[in-house]
Order: C-alpha cells, then sequence, then structure tokens
C-alpha cells in the first residue's frame, strides 16, 4: 500500500528496484518479529517510538510501516520506504507525525510531560513550555524550508538539487534540530509572514472598510459577547486580544499565549482574524463536514458567525477556567487556555499547533456551531449562538490528527501512548539549543526558555546508512551486555531498566494471555457442563441439550430458552438489555450510549467513568492529578489500576507481580 502510493512513482523507482527494497525490508521486518512467549504460536511486535507491543487488530496501536526520514539516499536515486529508514510503529504515532520532522514527537511527548507534572511550580512550568513552543515552532520552519508540505515526486525533485554534503546536512537537522549552514541559507531572505501565516494565501493589506467594520461593529460585538459569559471588557481585552498595528486599538487574538508575540510581529490585523475565519469555515463545510453538508445538514449562517462562534467558545472555556480554579492568577488562566488534551492552538498554516474545527463527542455527526436562527430573521451573534448545541470543538491539529478516526473511548490512551516517545532515542537526538529562540521570529522577551532533560539516553545511530544505499535493516543493538534485535526493544528496556522516571503507564495492546482467557471462555460455552461433551460451536451444544438432557431445560424454554442464555455475555444492559462478556464493555456503553457513568469513582468529586483512561483524563483536567490510582499503604500513586496492583503485589506483599 505504501509503495504504490509513494515509491512507485518516485524518479527513477523502476519494478525491478522496488521489489529489491521491497523483498530486504520484507526479510528485516519479518526477522524482528518475536515469538509469544509460551509456545511460539504467534508473533508479536514492540512500537519503535513507544516500547508498547503493537496489535493486529484494526485501530491506534496496530502495526504501521513508518518511514524514519522523509528520504534515504540508494545508489543514484533517491527513496522512501526503503532499507533501512523503515520501521513499525503504532498508527495513532503515525498520525500524529504526518509528514513532520522526526523530532516534532519527542517535543510533542515533553510537552504532555510538562503540561502532567504536578510537582512543577508555574514559572518553571512557564520556561519549559516556552522552549518546547520555540522548539515546534523550528520543526514547522523545517517543513517549509526542506519542502516536506509537497507531494513526495516533488519533494524529490527538489532533493535531488542538493550535494550529498547537503543532503547529510539536512537529515542531521530533521533528527537533531541543530541550526546548520543549510538552515542559515535557506532561510536567508524569508520574513516572519512567509514562515507564520493563516493560509498559503498571504496575508494582504488590511481593507480600510474591514476596519472600520471591526472597530464600530465587530469588535463591541465580542466584548459583549464576553460579558454574556461573565467578562468584563477589561478582562475580554487581556484574553482574547492583542495590540492592534493601528495605534491605541485592540484585535481579537483567541490563541495561545505563547504565539502572540509572532502574530503582533507579522502584523495580525482584523483583516487576518477574517481571513482565519473564512478558511475555517469553508474548510469545514468541504472537508471535515462535507457528508453532512451533502445531506442538507448543515447550519447557512456559518461563515458569517465563525468570529463570533470563535469568541463564545474562548469566552465560555476562560469562564470555566475561572471558575474550576477560583484561586488562579490572571497570568495562569492565558496560560491555560489550552485544547482538549491540553494542547496550544495557533492560527499558522505550517504549525503542529494549527487550530481546527474537530468533531466533539464522536464521528459519524454533523459538525454544528450551534447556531439557531429562526426562519427569516437575520443572525443576531448576541441571540442566536447556543453553545450547548454545538457538536465541535477548537483543537490543535496535532489532537484532531492523532485522535482520527478512532473511538472516542480511545483517546485518552493516544494522549498516554504519545508521551512515552523519548527524548533521545536511536532515530533523534534533540539538540538543547533547538528551543533556546524561534529562528526566524520573535518570542515575548520576558520569558527565559529551559529544555527538558531526557529521561534516558539511547546510542544515536550513524546516519551513514542513509546515505550510502544499505540494504540492511538497522542492525541489532546493544545494551548492558544484551542484544535487542530491533530499536523497539532497546527503547523498552531503556524505559524499564535506565529511566530516572516513571513512563506513563499503557497496556500492551497484545496480552499475551489473551489467547489462554479467550480458550477457556469459549470452552466453557460449548462444552456441555452435564457429562462433559464439546462442542465446536453453541448450535451444536444447544441441540445436544435439547436431545440429550430435556429434563434440565425448564418448560418454557424454546430452542432459545436457557441454553441460548448461557453462551450470552455476563453482563446486561438494563436500560436497552445488550448483552456484553466484559464488565468493562457493558460500563463503556452506558457511558457512551446512555449518558449513564457507573464505573470507577472519582476520588475527589462524585463523577464516576466507564474507563481508566476517561477517569485519568477528567483528573488530570479537573482536579491536576494525572496519578488518581492511591496506595492505601504508602504515598505512591499511578496513572493506572494495574500499576498500583503490581506495585502493591511486588512492594507490599513481597510476591513478584
Amino acid at each position: 500500500m505504501n509503495l504504490d502510493k509513494t515509491d512507485r512513482k518516485l524518479p527513477g523507482a523502476t519494478p525491478e528496484l522496488i521489489s529489491t527494497d521491497l523483498e530486504a525490508m520484507s526479510a528485516s521486518l519479518s526477522d524482528s518479529l518475536q515469538p509469544r512467549p509460551h509456545d511460539g504460536s504467534w508473533a508479536s511486535r514492540v512500537c519503535d517510538y513507544t516500547g508498547i507491543t503493537l496489535s493486529w487488530t484494526p485501530g491506534p496501536m496496530s502495526n504501521s510501516l513508518e518511514a524514519v526520514y522523509p528520504f534515504v539516499i540508494k545508489g543514484d536515486r533517491i527513496a522512501y520506504h526503503a532499507n533501512p529508514n523503515v520501521c513499525t510503529i503504532a498508527t495513532a504515532v503515525n498520525y500524529a507525525k504526518k509528514r513532520q520532522a522526526p523530532i516534532s514527537l519527542p517535543l510533542f511527548a515533553q510537552w504532555f510531560t510538562t503540561i502532567d507534572d504536578p510537582l512543577l511550580d508555574f514559572e518553571t512550568r512557564k520556561t519549559r513550555l516556552t522552549w518546547i513552543y520555540n522548539g515546534l515552532s523550528n520543526v514547522a520552519t523545517m517543513g517549509h524550508i526542506f519542502s516536506l508540505e509537497l507531494p513526495h515526486v516533488d519533494q524529490v525533485e527538489k532533493w535531488a538539487q542538493w550535494t550529498p554534503q547537503e543532503q547529510r546536512e539536512v537529515l542531521e537537522v530533521l533528527r537533531t534540530g541543530e541550526k546548520r549552514s543549510i538552515v542559515h541559507r535557506l532561510l536567508f531572505g524569508c520574513d516572519g509572514r512567509e514562515l507564520f501565516h493563516v493560509s498559503e494565501n498571504r496575508w494582504g493589506n488590511c481593507q480600510p472598510s474591514t476596519i472600520k467594520d471591526a472597530r464600530d461593529t465587530v469588535y463591541p460585538t465580542l466584548v459583549k459577547i464576553g460579558q454574556q459569559y461573565g467578562l468584563t471588557k477589561e478582562e475580554f481585552d487581556y484574553f482574547l486580544t492583542i495590540p492592534s498595528p493601528r495605534r491605541g486599538e485592540r484585535v481579537f487574538y483567541p490563541f495561545y499565549v505563547l504565539s502572540r508575540s509572532q502574530a503582533e510581529e507579522n502584523g495580525w490585523d482584523w483583516n487576518s482574524v477574517k481571513s482565519f475565519s473564512l478558511l475555517t469555515a469553508r474548510t469545514m463545510a468541504k472537508y471535515c463536514n462535507r457528508w453532512a453538508v451533502a445531506a442538507g445538514r448543515d447550519e447557512p449562517h456559518a461563515a458569517e458567525a465563525m468570529t463570533y462562534f470563535l469568541a463564545a467558545y474562548f469566552c465560555d472555556q476562560i469562564a470555566r477556567i475561572k471558575r474550576d480554579k477560583p484561586t488562579a492568577t490572571r497570568e495562569e488562566i492565558l496560560w491555560l487556555n489550552l485544547d482538549r488534551w491540553d494542547v496550544p492552538t495557533v492560527p499558522w498554516a505550517r504549525h503542529p499547533f494549527k487550530m481546527s474545527l474537530a468533531k466533539g463527542p464522536d464521528h459519524g455527526i454533523a459538525m454544528m456551531l450551534g447556531l439557531k436562527v429562526p426562519d427569516l430573521e437575520r443572525f443576531d451573534p448576541l441571540r442566536h449562538i447556543d453553545l450547548s448545541q454545538r457538536t465541535v470543538e477548537l483543537d490543535a491539529w496535532l489532537t484532531n490528527s492523532a485522535m482520527g478516526n478512532n473511538n472516542a473511548a480511545d483517546w485518552d490512551s493516544i494522549r498516554t501512548l504519545l508521551r512515552r516517545v523519548p527524548l533521545r532515542h536511536s532515530f533523534w537526538r534533540v539538540d538543547e539549543r533547538l528551543g533556546d529562540r524561534i529562528w526566524n521570529g520573535s518570542q515575548t522577551p520576558s520569558l527565559r526558555p529551559v529544555p527538558p532533560s531526557p529521561a534516558f539516553a539511547m546510542p544515536l545511530l550513524p546516519i551513514d546508512d542513509w546515505l550510502n544505499g544499505a540494504d540492511q535493516g538497522v542492525l541489532q543493538q546493544q545494551c548492558c551486555g544484551e542484544q535487542f534485535s530491533t530499536i523497539g526493544l532497546l527503547l523498552r528496556h531503556c524505559q524499564e531498566r535506565h529511566s530516572y522516571s516513571e513512563s506513563p503507564t499503557l497496556r500492551d495492546a497484545v496480552n499475551p494471555d489473551q489467547d489462554d482467557v479467550d480458550k477457556a471462555h469459549w470452552n466453557s460455552v460449548v462444552i456441555c457442563d452435564i457429562c462433559g461433551a464439546d462442542f465446536t460451536a453453541a448450535q451444536g451444544l444447544r441441540i445436544h441439550r435439547r436431545d440429550r438432557h430435556p429434563e434440565t431445560l425448564a418448560p418454557e424454554d424454546s430452542l432459545q430458552g436457557s441454553v441460548s442464555a448461557a453462551v450470552r455475555g455476563h453482563f446486561i444492559c438494563e436500560v436497552c438489555g445488550s448483552d456484553f462478556i466484559l464488565r468493562r464493555n457493558l460500563l463503556q456503553h452506558l457511558a457512551l450510549s446512555h449518558d449513564r457513568h457507573d464505573g470507577l469513582p472519582c476520588t475527589q468529586c462524585d463523577e464516576t467513568f466507564a474507563t481508566e483512561d476517561q477517569l485519568m483524563g477528567h483528573m488530570r483536567k479537573v482536579h491536576g492529578d494525572p496519578k488518581p490510582f492511591k496506595c492505601q499503604e504508602c504515598p505512591a500513586a499511578f496513572p493506572q489500576r494495574n500499576a498500583l496492583n503490581d506495585h502493591v503485589t511486588g512492594v507490599h506483599r513481597n510476591q513478584k507481580p
């Protein structure tokens, strides 16, 4: 599939060469599979970026073929999916990275880690977040100057013009973030507007009519919307505006505080607001909401209402932060203006934090802003926006892309998965100077960026194999006298043996004992509990019970009576009658289908949740506690119940978990 979409279309990619690449990749990937520990009856693969065991079932933790770097040199041609440039990672991680530089992933992980750490004070958190934001802004710049956003064929045409030394430099920049000479050369003559803008259509000069309309109508209305949510004019200006290029005036800017200096430097004005709002509305109608539009389920006033919707959304968010954190200062509230995953949003087209409209509760629904405009009436921003009726959220591109088309119940676990990507890996080593400043832009002078510390370091692979056409996959790695056949196994070893901090707990996608569990369950379903006869299907057991043991059936039982009840799930929904084999599946069904939360209780409020991931997300966002499972015998706390159980068993019961 990957070869058909990309590699076969690249210059110089003959069928014979593609076949050779495919055979070499297949052999390397086959050699990297791990047999089942018990009897070797099936194989597993560890994610090379996170260290979790991957699943063979489609989903966020399933196997995905990854090209580590944007290119690899194979003789006199440039290739993409070819040894040693391929590895296997979780699908959700692949979606989060897309075409960005490989060092984007460890920076995402560090953002989540910094936000989640309850021990960091506000000032320390600010310095680290500033460094990470600067680093990701520079990653966005790499994407532009190295043409990563172009189609692969166009990318290769540009890269083929570089000398071998320049190709080496580019790969080193992409995997370390070092600002080498080629960066200086390609950035020469670029200004901030070329790198940080709303869309590929560059900002134009602000039209006088736009300025007058904004000053006389739009801005006063936005202030009134803020007042509907309990914000004074002073608070609205502080949280949701920046100085306009026109001296003495303010312009609407609801995006993250760290992007404000870039916006001011690039002349963000009311024309920029209008451009961003129209682009957002058109993108939603053309792509995200196109099936609802085709069915006539869209909102006809969405384009003209978008700026006012953005104001209502962010005013509501600021009001909720004030309510949930009554002791927070105004500056702390400003820094907490984040999306569902605690990721910031910015308006820049190429940035991984670019704001996007996302489907709120789940997929398969029409995207609605909550506009309630009666027939024959003109849209009124103060009366016709009802956020309780909306089905959209405003998320960063990272959040939206990583969530993908996955089940809503998996979203929190995907975020936890991304936190496991290390800062220093065999494929990358993030330079400590990457986030010191934005390469081609400004930042708030009072902020002093401080880089995060790596939890451990893996040996960085030499780049020569990517430049000399090596046919082998990634060679075996050594650590502590052990040989590791894949980078993922080495990563897991480092996480377990050499990390000074605890890696986020995430159950492996594959349970090596699950086959035995399944076998035991289905044996109980298709084995007669009277005479021991076994059957390959429940139908055979039902016939057997009817013919050989009719005395065990109640008179009213039909062929679908008590026997069929024996093969049904053990947990039945009292609302709709659906049955489930596992209790957690019933709890998840109650939460998602009937808005019932009868499962895991929050220890600090009355909320309950169907899954541990949902409880952990609640504890992190509402109570600032990323480790809700507390040990009753010591002060230890853990992000998931299975980690607590292992702790109690191993530490307080002196047993091997």
